[in-house]
């Protein structure tokens, strides 16, 4: 039977939770003890010619993992080289290694050795890690037996996740203190470490480490092996009082999940789990017809560009690249049909300039497709002396985050690129959880794409985002 796991893990020092265990056995072996007293004074008369084995070691690893779905050990970094404890790397690198099979294997290799085989693959695969005593070999030859990270993105990069509530500093700040210097384990191999946390009137930094390990298995030796190779991603968090859109500073999507995984454990912040939809009003029908039949992911996208863009300042950007998901169809049906071979089509993407412009996206837009992705050039207005930039930014949509990322620039643009970063995390933000700006301004843009999705004119500048 699958294990039922709690709403939500409690955090405890890892020191705590080893005291807790190890008093734990001391109470049986005391138990123990006064059975056997209690059978001595019954007049019992037994002869041992044997000393049983000190078990305690391998009951102490049975009770941590019987207790990991309940208890999140937040664990003080060792010098070791890695950080993670050698026991804890050990442990994750070899379920890293089984979950490299797939779980109709795992679960018969589970059942062929008389172990349980429901709940989760890593559930398996723990069951049969500890079977072989987590011995690397022994699971290594196991798996032979019997297949990245994302690219990262150079630039100012920031991943926006929509919580169920306002963040409440006064809270955070005492749970931060509680795992601040530690690490908590959020997937098989995966660990994300508090490395420091700076308190601020408003609102408050929290710096740390992304770190997990690929492993492959190698059989080139005597014996097979298993092979772990570490990779760290450093990620920053910023938690702004009665917000409740949580900003990680990090290029890799991976370090981003985990920080968010971490928060989740450790600092109780709940993630919705999706990007708000923009809402709005529905009194007028002119605005109504307007709207009507695009994607609610294309309108949070259109208005950031026609009415979020200007407000700061940024009008008319370039579009240079934009990506449609298309709605899964074809599904199989109630009598197991099966449709691998079939042809399905789940993106569209272009490139080029001014793509909003086109007649395919304006068609594509008007038939209520999800613009999810974004990449654009954005022209910073000239300076007193004349002075002007341009930047690469590049704005998606996961299903429960938005990312936003704004090229360097030049060499002397640096800080200008991290102001407009700062202005379009903000102004993506407040489309989170605000909703449309100007419903009356997007209504008239999509009354241009209309038209232009119709057109058959040769478009020869570019003028759709015109104010």
């Amino acid at each position: 039977m699958a294990k039922v796991k709690p709403e939500r893990s409690e955090v405890m020092h890892d020191e705590v939770l080893t005291e807790r265990i190890d008093q734990l056995l001391r109470l049986s072996n005391q138990m123990g003890h006064e059975i056997q007293r209690e059978r001595r004074k019954s007049g019992i008369a037994y002869r041992v010619d044997w000393s049983p084995p000190n078990i305690n070691r391998f009951i102490a690893e049975d009770l941590r993992i019987a207790l990991e779905d309940e208890i999140v050990p937040a664990s003080v970094e060792e010098d070791t080289g890695t950080g993670i404890s050698d026991r804890e790397r050990n442990r994750e690198v070899i379920k890293k290694a089984l979950i490299g099979l797939k779980l109709a294997t795992l679960r018969d290799i589970a059942r062929d050795r008389r172990l349980p085989a429901g709940g989760s693959i890593e559930d398996v695969a723990t069951q049969i890690g500890a079977a072989y005593h987590w011995d690397e070999e022994a699971v290594a030859r196991l798996v032979l037996d019997f297949v990245a990270e994302p690219v990262e993105v150079h630039g100012h990069s920031s991943h926006l996740y929509g919580l169920e509530s306002t963040i409440d500093l006064a809270s955070t700040r005492q749970k931060l203190e509680y795992v601040k210097g530690r690490y908590v384990r959020t997937a098989i191999a995966r660990w994300f470490i508090f490395e420091n946390v700076q308190f601020e009137e408003e609102q408050i930094l929290v710096r740390g480490n992304f770190r997990s390990y690929r492993v492959s298995v190698g059989d080139g030796g005597e014996s097979p092996t298993l092979s772990a190779n570490a990779t760290e991603a450093s990620a920053r968090a910023v938690l702004s009082g009665d917000s409740s859109v949580l900003e990680i500073k990090t290029a890799s999507p991976v370090a981003a999940q985990a920080a968010m995984d971490a928060f989740e454990i450790a600092l109780d912040l709940k993630p919705l789990g999706f990007v708000p939809q923009p809402a709005y009003e529905t009194g007028s029908l002119g605005v109504t017809e307007a709207v009507t039949g695009f994607s609610r992911v294309s309108l949070f996208m259109l208005d950031v560009l026609f009415n979020r863009l200007p407000a700061i300042g940024y009008s008319r950007p370039d579009l240079t690249i934009a990506r449609f998901k298309i709605p899964e169809v074809g599904r199989a049906g109630d009598e197991g049909e099966q449709l691998e071979n079939r042809p399905a089509l789940r993106a569209v993407k272009f490139d080029g300039n001014h793509l909003l412009d086109s007649s395919p996206i304006c068609r594509l837009l008007t038939d209520g497709r999800a613009l999810v992705e974004l990449s654009m050039q954005i022209r910073t207005p000239f300076r007193s002396d004349g002075e002007s930039w341009t930047f690469p930014v590049r704005i998606s949509i996961d299903k429960d985050r938005v990312h936003v990322a704004t090229g360097y620039g030049t060499s002397n643009a640096v800080g200008t690129s991290r102001d407009l970063h700062d202005q379009l995390v903000d102004s993506v933000s407040q489309e989170m959880t605000a909703g449309i700006r100007d419903i009356e301004r997007l209504s008239e843009l999509c009354v241009r794409i209309r038209d232009q999705a119709q057109s058959t004119d040769v478009v020869t500048q570019a003028r759709i985002l015109d104010d």
